[in-house]
């Protein structure tokens, strides 16, 4: 009988292959998963985002939110425990967003999380957003029609907190935040260059009342030169009192030339008719 010979064993790399790929694709999808839901851990190494307003007002139940934080990670939006959004951040770490909220206000936490192998997230950070969509409004007022001492005296009532504005014409010439009740302030007039006033109010955010004219006689002496000027008013100092006599003033000034020639036809009249009525007599 002859030797036996047994044939070399030949090693199959394709199954080695796959089964390598296999294991890739195993790490692969258990990365994934981790991803997706495992748990996020707390590092302060991520920084988390810094915001241009830690508090926004809108007239609009949109609001755009914008800030910087880690470069190529992601912001998370959550408001009361739930995910509003998440933003991803460029190369420099801006990231910008916007949100539809209903009318009121919103308390949203906002955190920067990035995947280094493990999910780390930075500290929370707050943004309070106010949706107001209603506009404020000016009740009660009261004014005194003439102006003493240059001033304006007015009252009345603001329904919310707002910038309190008066204008002359087109030109504002006061304005203060003011909160909502009952206010009473003095405006002092000086170079207005209309003898229109106007008020209106305009809360944070935006929302604009409807503007009142006030009906106010306007003393000459706060008029601008350009105002006194588009009326024909002589640019002298006036007297410092409001209503009939510096109307009377103005209006004398105002036609002095005409008054003159009228006195001179006066004074011939009279004349003429004295020394007529003188040659009759004799």
């Amino acid at each position: 009988m002859g030797t036996e010979v047994i044939p070399p064993k030949r090693t199959n790399y394709i199954g080695i292959f796959m089964i390598f790929l296999g294991l890739i694709l195993l790490l692969w999808g258990t990365y994934k998963l981790y991803v997706l839901y495992g748990p996020t851990l707390k590092s302060n190494s991520i920084t988390p985002p810094l915001l241009e307003k830690d508090t926004l007002y809108s007239n609009t139940e949109t609001v755009a939110i914008r800030g910087e934080t880690a470069p190529n990670a992601f912001v998370i939006l959550q408001e009361a425990g739930k995910e509003l959004k998440k933003v991803p951040t460029d190369e420099t770490g801006f990231f910008s967003t916007t949100l539809k909220l209903k009318e009121g206000t919103h308390k949203i936490a906002l955190y920067t999380y990035k995947t280094k192998i493990l999910k780390l997230k930075s500290d929370v950070t707050y943004l309070t957003i106010n949706i107001d969509i209603t506009r404020p409004s000016l009740k009660n007022l009261k004014y005194p029609t003439k102006i003493q001492h240059n001033t304006l005296k007015l009252e009345g009532n603001l329904t919310e907190p707002s910038k309190l504005i008066i204008q002359a014409g087109d030109s504002r010439i006061w304005e203060k935040d003011l909160p909502s009740g009952h206010f009473n302030i003095n405006v002092p007039l000086k170079n207005l260059d209309s003898t229109n006033l106007y008020v209106y109010a305009v809360d944070k955010a935006g929302n604009v009342s409807q503007s009142q004219k006030l009906k106010v006689n306007i003393p000459v002496a706060v008029l601008s030169q350009r105002a006194r000027k588009a009326s024909g008013i002589s640019a002298k100092k006036l007297p410092n009192s409001a209503g009939i006599l510096d109307l009377a003033v103005a209006s004398i000034i105002k036609n002095v030339v005409t008054l003159y020639f009228l006195g001179l036809a006066l004074l011939g009249y009279l004349g003429s008719s004295f020394i007529t009525k003188t040659f009759k007599r004799e």
